[in-house]
């Protein structure tokens, strides 16, 4: 028979026991576990020690699609390039509930930060969401924000073949030249859309399987546009929109069989529309969600 002393004991014991919300590891101690609030469920949730570890730089991501399609079929997935606010923030960011991986990266982890590699997303709808959770829990650092990218990849889920993955790589200078130049001559429009100016780790002119260049074609399943930073949801929003008609540019481009240069030529035409804050995705409408 417990003795009250011993019931108390067993009290704080069960108060204490819970799941990694990431490995579902059984908890028994809170030692070296971190507690966070998911914005989705009432009560708090923890992560383990093992799964806190940041992983290295090369690290995939494995886990399944998240999200249901548009209709639309393209796809989408970033690397969010930040400094979290504590570890809570970093918690919640690889939780069951936003399913990231955290990894080490040389340009900004030895200020503190980690790249975070989301799912890969069936459709646009619910990442806002998402683009806010990240503006909540990160740390705006101008020393070090200059190094950090938050790139964006959209692929298709039908239309991304390997011919058209080599027909962009074939006719790269003359798709992505004209943007990039335009950029370059542009600096404060381009600062306006993407959050920051060309940089080494997202640069112009360049080869377009580079690591560092503004537009990089090396992965065969998507294009990866390295120049975005992360400013607020909402212009995040905008860029990830931007990339994804630049996607559908090449796509229809492709299937007409358009001359490139003046898919080129298009590009920059929905960059200025862009600009304008003419596109149908910045109607304030579309917007008060």
């Amino acid at each position: 028979m417990l003795t009250k002393m011993s019931e108390k004991r067993e009290e704080k014991r069960e108060r204490f026991i819970a799941h990694c919300d990431v490995c579902g590891r059984l908890m028994k101690d809170e030692s070296g576990w971190v507690k966070f609030q998911p914005k989705s469920r009432g009560t708090s949730a923890y992560v383990c020690s093992e799964c806190m570890k940041v992983l290295g730089y090369g690290k995939k991501q494995e886990k399944i699609r998240w999200g249901t399609s548009d209709g639309d079929n393209f796809t989408s997935g970033y690397e969010f390039e930040i400094i979290p606010k504590n570890r809570a923030s970093h918690a919640l960011l690889i939780s069951r509930d936003y399913g990231m991986i955290a990894t080490y990266d040389g340009s900004i982890s030895p200020y503190g930060g980690i790249e975070f590699k989301s799912l890969v997303y069936d459709s646009l709808n619910g990442v806002k969401q998402i683009f806010r959770t990240i503006q909540e829990n990160m740390v705006f650092n101008d020393n070090y924000y200059q190094n950090m990218g938050t790139h964006i990849h959209i692929g298709h889920g039908t239309r991304f073949t390997y011919d058209f993955h080599e027909w962009l790589y074939f006719n790269s200078c003359r798709l992505f030249d004209e943007l990039g130049e335009y950029l370059q001559e542009h600096p404060e429009l381009c600062r306006q859309v993407f959050g920051r100016t060309l940089t080494h780790y997202a640069d112009w002119p360049c080869d377009y399987d580079d690591h560092c260049s503004y537009i990089n074609l090396a992965n065969s399943t998507n294009i990866e546009y390295r120049l975005p930073q992360f400013q607020n949801a909402t212009q995040y929003f905008h860029c990830v929109c931007l990339c994804k008609e630049f996607t559908r540019a090449l796509l229809d481009g492709y299937k007409k069989y358009t001359d490139p240069a003046k898919i080129g030529k298009k590009l920059v035409k929905l960059f200025i529309k862009h600009c304008n804050g003419e596109m149908n995705y910045q109607r304030p409408e579309r917007n008060s969600k």
